[in-house]
């Protein structure tokens, strides 16, 4: 039987609202169910404890958060390391961050190969001038210089090619994230005047801007309501924001949303918006558009990828406020075209199923294991 380990170099449980940790937990228990011996180690933390669910094993890293994240660094990397070295596993499968460092210490001392999931954020950390701390750019970049050996996933063709083009990584897939089936079933409240953005609450998401944005919305549509579903470092400037605006009594900031329940969320939006700086491939906009919601999404390259402008949705040039609230009110408004641009949303992402993503992912380990 193969034997495969998800490293996670972050705070790992089911219904963490970052992408990483979503695709690791729902794919890893795909593969279990698969019949794959399929171990999970990762951050120990208040979701996430060992346990044993059939094939899928999980595994918690215990490290204090008051750490330096240097000194986190390598004390996951060791105490990872250990449990590899103790489960023998023929695949290490790296999600984000230094999840790498003890997956290539464990290719080093026993020969097995070691393949690199490199998340959306880490690549525009890395490669693209988009707003991030020191720490995260200089994290980013070792990680992806200590994988240039390895065999690398990737999430969008801008990340394949600019991979491809400085010879990092062994072999280089484009995998993109994968939707649930749920979503495709949902029914969202397009005749409504709902706005819902999901995601962290962080300055890189452009959650000030569409707040701004929205307080222009209001002004020719009284009844517009913004629904704000996630939490993070930003949520006190948001709230201040909101104050400053007098929308207290139109804007809903949920604060975290367990992933099994931004489903009902999205069920309340009439309209979906993406604001960020900079994206991978992002989750949330893919279950919106897998729903049938009009998405308008900021003008990134990552972006630009998924959307169309017209077709299956509409950019805004990043950071833009006043474009974004001009689109919003068109949207808002205009139900046929909402309803069209939903429509066409949702063919665009309907080949993106957890079944034929999990096939791909199954046909790179098979590959990276056989050296092939």
């Amino acid at each position: 039987m193969v034997k495969v380990a998800f490293i996670v170099a972050g705070p790992m449980y089911p219904d963490i609202a970052g992408g990483a940790e979503i695709f690791t937990f729902t794919l890893s228990s795909e593969l279990a169910r698969l019949g794959v011996e399929t171990y999970v180690i990762a951050y120990e933390g208040r979701w996430f404890r060992n346990k044993r669910t059939g094939d899928l094993i999980w595994h918690g890293v215990k490290v204090k958060a008051s750490f330096l994240p240097v000194v986190r660094t390598l004390i996951f990397t060791i105490k990872a390391l250990s449990i590899l070295l103790r489960i023998k596993p023929d695949l290490c499968i790296a999600i984000m961050g230094h999840s790498v460092f003890p997956c290539l210490a464990y290719t080093f001392l026993l020969g097995r190969p070691t393949l690199v999931r490199l998340a959306g954020g880490e690549f525009v950390e890395a490669f693209k001038d988009r707003p991030t701390t020191l720490w995260k750019r200089i994290s980013s970049r070792l990680t992806i210089e200590a994988s240039k050996k390895c065999d690398i996933i990737v999430l969008n063709r801008d990340a394949y090619l600019t991979l491809r083009s400085r010879g990092i990584g062994r072999r280089v897939y484009l995998i993109p994230n994968p939707i649930r089936d749920e979503f495709f079933k949902i029914q969202p409240y397009i005749q409504g005047f709902n706005i819902v953005y999901v995601g962290r609450l962080s300055k890189e998401k452009g959650v000030l801007t569409l707040v701004e944005a929205f307080a222009e919305v209001v002004k020719a549509i009284p009844e517009a309501r913004l629904i704000i579903v996630g939490d993070g470092s930003l949520r006190p400037h948001v709230e201040k924001q909101i104050r400053e605006l007098n929308l207290e009594d139109k804007v809903l900031i949920t604060g975290f949303i367990p992933n099994s329940k931004i489903p009902q969320m999205l069920e309340k939006a009439s309209v979906f918006v993406l604001p960020s700086y900079g994206e991978g491939l992002s989750n949330a906009l893919l279950q919106a558009m897998a729903t049938g919601l009009p998405c308008i999404v900021s003008a990134t390259e990552e972006n630009r990828e998924v959307i169309r402008h017209g077709v299956n949705g509409l950019l805004f040039p990043v950071g833009n406020s006043k474009t974004l609230a001009e689109i919003l009110i068109h949207v808002l408004k205009d139900k046929s075209l909402a309803l069209k641009l939903g429509s066409m949303a949702r063919e665009s992402v309907r080949h993106l199923t957890f079944r034929n993503i999990t096939r791909l992912y199954l046909k790179s380990f098979l590959c990276s294991i056989k050296r092939c």
